[in-house]
């Protein structure tokens, strides 16, 4: 039986991980608004668009792009874990050129 814990000393770890990334990441945001906000005329536009924009691009390719590559990479490495040495048999004695 699972008692909480036993279930927080195991979880302690991960959670404090997750709470120190949120804290640097939070951290440079605020730096960087504080830099911005130093800036004046023309630039400060294109400055505030950059410094939305590029956290935001950096989390959706972190949060969609990791994920969907696992998920494609995820079948060939069950495929080759399971069926490596058919897969290397295969590929070795093909009579279609692999490398053209």
């Amino acid at each position: 039986m699972i008692t909480f814990s036993s279930l927080f000393a195991s979880s302690w770890p991960k959670i404090f991980q997750i709470i120190s990334v949120i804290v640097i990441f939070f951290g440079f945001y605020g730096i960087a608004f504080a830099a911005g906000s130093r800036i004046k005329g023309k630039k400060q536009n294109s400055i505030a668009l950059v410094l939305f924009l590029v956290p935001a691009l950096i989390l959706v390719m972190t949060g969609l792009g990791i994920p969907a590559i696992k998920h494609l990479l995820n079948p060939l490495k069950m495929l080759i874990h399971h069926n490596g040495w058919a897969l290397k048999t295969m590929l070795t004695h093909s009579k279609i050129p692999i490398f053209a």
